[in-house]
């Protein structure tokens, strides 16, 4: 039994390495006027296999560990324990999610998505129970990171991404209508994906391991040659970022890396050095590429070109869009994963398929698919959280995933990826279950 959960344990690094790569079958490819609909495919991903195959290796685990059976009164006493109920509270929200399915406006689909996030669910108690190391967390996120850079920074001075179905890429090209771009000067740039479907998704799982290279140089003393090598990870880390051109993880950036820098001041002096330099790498390689592209910082900061006016109009015009939707759904919501159906039957359903699109916030999407009972449980369930991890974030692995997690929650104000996209909602619940994880045997901070 060691070997097999030794396995189990190895394969979840693995799987944190291959995350963002999108290898997929889509065994049902669904069409909405006349035009592909990703938000009505059905897909099944490689890392999904993955998933599942380290779940059966830790269920048989289970099964040969003695336990004594559970009574009314032990119950009573777990769930006493604050981690104990945010991991019922989870629990409850993803089954009221899936009631959502009687009443779905495609109940294939809402099932789809149910699925989708008992997987979450499972990974999140997988994260709970199994023996990690996050020290190889860390190693394995970062790792991940670095190659997803330099493949996203080949990609911006190529302009290009080749389509390789066994890897999971599409086609982007700077001159190919529909890829993500920047306009300055009469020119395109493609912005940086990395191997993911958008450069918001890629700045977002770069932005997190950013937060594991600070949790490493923090941790513990390193040789001067280790040293070096992680503020050379950040300096190709940081350029990956930059090149997303993300504005939400920028901004992300800019506020959970100051807050991680004053609790490493007020609680981990011995490591203040070390975190300065990777603050001055972070804002050296930031000041270096501004310097070289100032014209796409600028029409990126400013939003005055073409594209970006559309990109704010778009997003102002879902959120009105979510807000119909919701009218006409309301209080039972219209089904997991069945939005963009729900804008095509009480908005308008004759408008080119592409126009179709989450709106662009996690909350107001749970709301508007999951209803009243959903928003009610996915707000206590974060909210609990969130006070847990304030009063018991006193260890260096739960302050980084704290910072981790509110940098994923800020990005989903002004995007949906991390509720609607494989990749995005593994990504959150993956965050989620590492601080749950993190913060499951600590007691809480006394009253100063």
């Amino acid at each position: 039994m060691k070997n097999l959960i030794r396995s189990a344990e190895f394969g979840f690094y693995l799987f944190i390495f291959l995350l963002p790569w999108q290898t997929r079958l889509i065994w049902r490819s669904a069409q909405l006027n006349g035009g592909y609909w990703e938000y009505g495919s059905l897909s099944l991903y490689g890392t999904e296999l993955l998933l599942f195959a380290l779940l059966i290796m830790f269920g048989i685990t289970l099964l040969h560990v003695q336990r004594p059976v559970p009574n009314w009164k032990s119950l009573a006493l777990a769930l006493r324990r604050p981690e104990v109920q945010v991991y019922w509270l989870l629990t409850a929200f993803v089954l009221a999610s899936g009631i959502s399915v009687l009443w779905s406006l495609d109940w294939q689909l809402s099932y789809y998505a149910w699925v989708r996030l008992l997987e979450a669910m499972a990974l999140l108690a997988l994260i709970v129970r199994l023996p990690l190391n996050f020290i190889r967390i860390a190693i394995a996120w970062i790792a991940s990171a670095l190659l997803q850079s330099l493949f996203g920074i080949w990609q911006f001075f190529v302009q290009s991404t080749p389509a390789n179905k066994w890897l999971g890429l599409a086609v982007h090209d700077a001159a190919i209508g529909g890829s993500i771009v920047l306009e300055t000067g009469g020119e395109r740039w493609l912005r940086a994906y990395g191997s993911l479907p958008h450069p918001n998704m890629l700045a977002g799982f770069l932005l997190l391991a950013l937060l594991w290279v600070a949790y490493l140089l923090c941790a513990k003393e390193f040789s001067s040659r280790l040293r070096v090598l992680l503020l050379a990870g950040t300096v190709i880390i940081t350029a990956g970022l930059f090149l997303t051109f993300s504005r939400s993880a920028w901004i992300a950036a800019l506020l959970v890396l100051p807050w991680f820098g004053w609790w490493v001041w007020r609680r981990r002096p011995q490591a203040r050095r070390a975190y300065a330099e990777m603050l001055a790498v972070v804002g050296l390689v930031v000041l270096l590429l501004t310097s070289l592209l100032p014209g796409l910082v600028w029409t990126r900061l400013a939003g005055e070109q073409r594209l970006e006016v559309d990109s704010l109009r778009l997003r102002v015009t879902f959120m009105q869009q979510a807000a119909i939707v919701a009218r006409q759904s309301w209080p039972a919501g219209v089904g997991l994963g069945a939005y963009t159906l729900g804008v095509h039957r009480f908005v308008n359903n004759s408008w080119p398929f592409w126009y179709y699109q989450p709106a662009h916030n996690i909350y107001a999407m749970v709301a508007v698919e999951t209803g009243l009972l959903g928003s009610l449980l996915g707000a206590l369930s974060l909210g609990k959280l969130l006070q847990l991890a304030i009063r018991r974030s006193q260890r260096l692995e739960s302050s980084v995933l704290v910072a981790g997690l509110c940098s994923l929650l800020l990005i989903g104000i002004v995007d949906h990826y991390l509720w609607t996209l494989y990749f995005g909602i593994l990504l959150l619940w993956l965050t989620a279950g590492m601080l749950l994880r993190s913060l499951a045997d600590q007691p809480a901070i006394p009253p100063s």
